[in-house]
């Protein structure tokens, strides 16, 4: 009797235990992700996040955060709808936000209880701002510079190091502290960098971070002009060009001689991986002195806000028309993850704060201490190939001054010109990119 109770009890029970495990069981999920290539993607992640979630495929549709234009990824997520977009910059994370393309994470950072605390206060509520009130990306990476400093060639010619917060003009002087005799294959410098883009030796080399220090645009934005015949722009070239004259500063084009990891010279700005760079050098080179270093914060603008040399680098958004909202979250909450973080935060720095180590001894604290730049950067919305044209027309202005004697006044002028030609041809090739992507979309 007990036997036959039994097994009519199981029967009733089973459809009930077949729902419970049925509801139990993951449907299959597709998530379109807007990423390098797939390749890349395995490259940097491996399988990890598709093994520990079996139910989830990613279908990567590519988009080169390099060297594709921000209006190509605009029509990527107006056209194809993706579920999850990796996004290359703020300014289109802002645009993005600003035409309602993104899906604000608030709520589903709070029905997780997803702890947003542990991330840097200043890039969340850049995230914040510029996603127009919400969060609508996270970001696990920060890009950054810092002024390094050799100590020797400070003690030996009794001049003070350098500190954080310095004034650009402070730093200019420091530099042109230092003596400028003997040969070229043996003296010292004060300042010593690459020419940080392509055949813009000068002009990127010190010129441009005078410019982004003062935060000037050259764009107008009230005329969408270009605006270099200004007198602000012209205290910058004048600036520049005195560095370049007093022979205290040595801009080179390539990676290979660095002067600073020779000990001969006294400062340098350069990303953290820097450091790599120091400890290979001195790896091939046992024999020479090793570089007793340190670094501060890059110099600023003092008529502005101490911005940063930080900013944001890749933002993991999800899209405002995802029907896989939970999937999408999952992947971005991988992306950003404490593990990945970690595994990451030896070379550079990251977006959780605890995980921001210490560099051979020397605190990250003061890099980061301080506002990001991105806010009110006038550079974040011009193209990298626009930008790149941009570099090399100022570098000839320098070189035209410095080799020719053509005034400044003079070659600002054919700088203006030329700029804004390629403006003008940039935003028609921008127009004609858009239309025709337009008509071959589905």
């Amino acid at each position: 009797m007990f036997k036959r109770n039994l097994a009519m009890t199981m029967l009733l029970l089973l459809p009930l235990l077949q729902a419970c495990s049925g509801s139990k069981k993951e449907e299959p999920v597709t998530l379109k992700f807007v990423f390098q290539s797939e390749d890349a993607f395995e490259r940097s992640y491996g399988t990890e996040f598709v093994d520990e979630h079996p139910n989830i495929k990613l279908e990567i549709i590519p988009y080169d955060l390099f060297t594709d234009s921000p209006e190509k990824l605009t029509d990527i997520v107006r056209n194809q709808k993706p579920d999850v977009i990796a996004i290359d910059s703020l300014a289109t994370y802002r645009k993005l936000s600003s035409e309602d393309k993104l899906m604000s994470l608030d709520t589903l950072i709070a029905k997780d209880t997803y702890d947003i605390d542990a991330f840097i206060p200043a890039v969340i509520d850049e995230l914040r701002s510029a996603g127009g009130g919400s969060i609508n990306g996270l970001t696990p990476y920060l890009s950054t510079q810092a002024l390094y400093y050799n100590k020797k060639l400070f003690d030996r010619y009794g001049i003070p190091y350098p500190k954080d917060n310095m004034t650009m003009e402070q730093f200019l002087k420091l530099a042109e502290r230092f003596p400028v005799d003997g040969t070229d294959e043996e003296r010292v410098y004060g300042y010593f960098n690459y020419g940080q883009e392509l055949l813009t030796t000068y002009f990127g080399g010190l010129i441009e971070p005078l410019a982004r220090a003062a935060n000037l645009s050259i764009i107008d934005p009230a005329t969408d002009q270009v605006q270099i015949e200004t007198e602000a722009w012209m205290q910058v070239f004048e600036r520049g060009i005195k560095s370049f004259r007093s022979d205290a500063f040595r801009i080179e084009g390539g990676i290979e001689n660095n002067l600073f990891a020779q000990g001969r010279a006294a400062m340098q700005i350069y990303n953290l991986s820097f450091l790599d760079h120091l400890t290979e050098y001195q790896a091939a080179h046992p024999n020479d002195s090793a570089v007793d270093w340190d670094f501060v914060t890059v110099p600023h603008n003092p008529d502005g806000p101490n911005l940063a040399q930080w900013k944001l680098t890749t933002i993991y958004s999800i899209g405002a028309d995802s029907s896989q909202r939970e999937a999408a979250w999952e992947l971005v909450k991988y992306l950003n993850s404490e593990k990945i973080q970690r595994s990451a935060a030896a070379g550079t720095l990251v977006t959780r704060q605890a995980l921001n180590v210490e560099r051979e001894g020397r605190s990250v604290e003061s890099l980061l201490n301080v506002q990001s730049t991105q806010v009110r950067n006038p550079w974040e919305t011009l193209s990298k190939s626009y930008l790149m044209k941009f570099r090399q027309f100022a570098n000839a202005a320098v070189l035209k001054v410095l080799n020719d004697n053509v005034p400044l006044k003079e070659a600002l002028a054919t700088l203006q010109n030329e700029a804004q030609a390629e403006w003008m041809k940039s935003k028609l090739d921008a127009n004609k990119t858009a239309s025709n992507e337009q008509a071959a979309a589905p």
